[in-house]
């Protein structure tokens, strides 16, 4: 066989390599391809979910809210007693009314 036969003929090595990279660049443009139509479908898998489980998200976050500000209108009613009643400490033990409405905050009867 000549050197120029030799060259010419290609190796079941090389053929491997070619196939592989065939099938590489196939998948890549098939992949690519499919794209688009796959990032539609997920945003639209996503907005589904999140039109789903808004009425529920909304439902929690206001009784949130709603907790938060019990909290803080109880807060703010116990630093009002506080407040109030500082000027009668200085004289005495604290009047009955007071202790009733401070009872009444803390939960104690």
């Amino acid at each position: 066989m000549s050197e120029a036969s030799r060259r010419r003929r290609w190796s079941g090595e090389t053929i491997a390599v070619g196939a592989v990279l065939v099938a590489f660049l196939l998948a890549n443009g098939v992949i690519a391809a499919a794209r688009p139509a796959m990032v539609r479908r997920a945003a639209g898998a996503l907005d589904s979910a999140l039109r789903r489980e808004r009425a529920i998200l909304v439902r929690e976050l206001q009784a949130w809210q709603e907790g938060m500000q019990r909290h803080g209108r109880w807060l703010a009613d116990l630093a009002a007693v506080a407040l109030e009643a500082r000027p009668e400490l200085a004289a005495g033990p604290w009047p009955a009314h007071e202790a009733e409405r401070l009872g009444a905050l803390v939960g104690v009867p």
